[in-house]
């Protein structure tokens, strides 16, 4: 008789495929999967893991390979180990950014919790090994990450040479322990199942400043690129993620979707999005960013990127803790005069603040509800796309951080979503001062086949045509990985002997 229980469930994912039906195996306690894994893996021959299923646009819940069983390790979510001292903190698969976030602030709020848009929800070890990115100053998640564990599939746990020494608290206060360096072979595969994870902590600045700058003039964007690239290459982490947004990705984050287009699949026109974008008072790109540290400090980096976009047409907001409540007030002022469209721009810019101060929230996940024909389901506090039947695929490519490739990038994408009648919502998020991460959001209506369609074909386009100009995805989604079978294209390793350096 199995030592384990499964239960035979359907998985959803926003990438238009149908569910995916499957046994799931849902441990209680890691203990339990380390306990379980022989008699799993002697029952069970293709295997896939995840920690919350909630990477919408890639994948979800569903496995990219036919796997006869999936483990969900969603209620993995201790928190083993907080050093406050060094910052650094030791968690499970299961455990949520919103879990971390109220964690830290009970044990007195020094430390900051990484973010991204994903939502509260999300697992901060999953993307963590897909090589995520956020806004806050350790943008880089992998690149936080001090040391894991992971169950192979010959049942040994993989711990590094430290640990195996006894010196369990070095080794989760140095990244590249002793020996070769095995950790990063365990993001983007399935080498193991990670079952903990160090990671170090940014602390808590004491001032924060927010800037906006409303870039007034299309042709000012090869100048734009510029000055983001001089910013980060001088400020270093002072500065957070620099997000460079256009008009339509605006919109997706402050305006209901009609709901009649909604159903017909059809996308806005030129005339709506510029009737909604003077509305907003929105203008052709948004820079988004955000400054930590000293007063002082923060003060003089404000006056650096002030040189920097000194020549570049546009309107500047900076928004800090002093003002934050004035916002509010402000909000709440408008909403009852009246000026929802005001109260409204106002709200969404004092969530986005509250995001980068490391408290997570829905303001960005709530874009992946805009093709939804139920309106109602984004007022929900806990979203779920995948549950929601929300249709949204991400493309998501490395992009130089140069002006003629950004302008060539750009131009591509517009024609692209020209052609498959989809609008264009164009975001670039500095990786560092050499690279963009892109992230366009491809939202459709499930419920219209059409539409559903000519989103996978604009996001194979993208993909393909992307390559040979080159842009290329830094992660790709289950359906794509299953597509281009790049198993061929990776290093082969033989198994990884925990035991090498004991």
């Amino acid at each position: 008789m199995d030592m384990f229980e499964t239960e035979i469930k359907n998985l959803k994912t926003t990438l238009g495929t149908k569910d995916t039906r499957s046994a799931v195996f849902q441990p209680t306690s890691i203990a339990q999967l380390v306990r379980d894994f022989p008699d799993i893996h002697r029952k069970y021959k293709a295997i896939s893991v995840f920690s919350r299923g909630k990477n919408w646009g890639y994948g979800c819940q569903v496995p990219n390979d036919g796997s006869d069983l999936v483990i969900d390790l969603s209620q993995c979510r201790q928190i083993l180990n907080f050093d406050s001292y060094h910052g650094t903190i030791t968690i499970e698969p299961g455990v949520s950014y919103g879990e971390l976030a109220r964690y830290l602030k009970e044990q007195g709020g020094q430390w900051l919790a990484p973010v991204h848009g994903g939502g509260p929800n999300t697992s901060v070890m999953g993307n963590a090994l897909e090589r995520g990115y956020g806004i806050t100053p350790n943008a880089d998640h992998f690149g936080a990450v001090i040391s894991l564990a992971a169950l192979l599939e010959n049942g040994d746990v993989y711990r590094r040479s430290l640990h195996n020494l006894g010196l369990e608290k070095l080794d989760k206060l140095f990244k590249y322990g002793l020996g070769p360096y095995y950790d990063g072979l365990f993001t983007q595969s399935g080498i193991g199942i990670v079952t903990e994870m160090t990671i170090r902590l940014a602390a808590k600045p004491s001032y924060v400043e927010m800037f906006y700058f409303n870039i007034e003039e299309e042709y000012d964007l090869a100048s734009v690129v510029d000055a983001i690239k001089k910013t980060k290459r001088q400020l270093g982490t002072i500065v957070g993620g620099i997000n460079l947004i256009n008009t339509e990705r605006s919109l997706s984050m402050l305006i209901d979707y009609p709901l009649e287009k909604v159903k017909k699949g059809e996308p806005l026109s030129c005339d709506e999005i510029d009737c909604y974008a003077r509305a907003f008072q929105l203008t052709p790109w948004l820079v988004v960013g955000m400054l930590y540290g000293e007063k002082p400090l923060v003060k003089a980096a404000k006056k650096e990127i002030k040189d920097n976009f000194r020549s570049i047409k546009k309107r500047s907001l900076y928004f800090n803790t002093s003002n934050k409540y004035l916002f509010y007030l402000l909000e709440k002022t408008f909403y009852r005069l009246g000026l929802k469209v005001l109260g409204q721009a106002l709200h969404t810019m004092a969530q986005a603040y509250e995001v980068l101060l490391g408290t997570p929230n829905n303001v960005a996940l709530k874009l992946a509800y805009w093709k939804n024909e139920n309106k109602e389901l984004v007022t929900q506090d806990q979203l779920d796309p995948s549950r929601d039947d929300c249709g949204l695929i991400w493309y998501s490519p490395l992009v130089e951080m140069k002006p003629d490739v950004v302008l060539e990038y750009v131009k591509f994408v517009r024609e692209s979503s020209l052609k498959y009648n989809i609008n264009p919502l164009i975001t670039l998020s500095t990786i560092d001062d050499l690279c963009f991460d892109s992230t366009v959001p491809i939202l459709f209506n499930k419920k219209n086949e059409d539409e559903a369609h000519r989103a996978v074909a604009y996001y194979d386009y993208l993909l393909e045509e992307g390559r040979k100009r080159g842009f290329f995805p830094y992660r790709l989604n289950i359906e794509t990985q299953k597509k281009l079978n790049l198993q061929n294209s990776f290093l082969k390793f033989p198994a990884i002997n925990p035991n090498r350096y004991k």
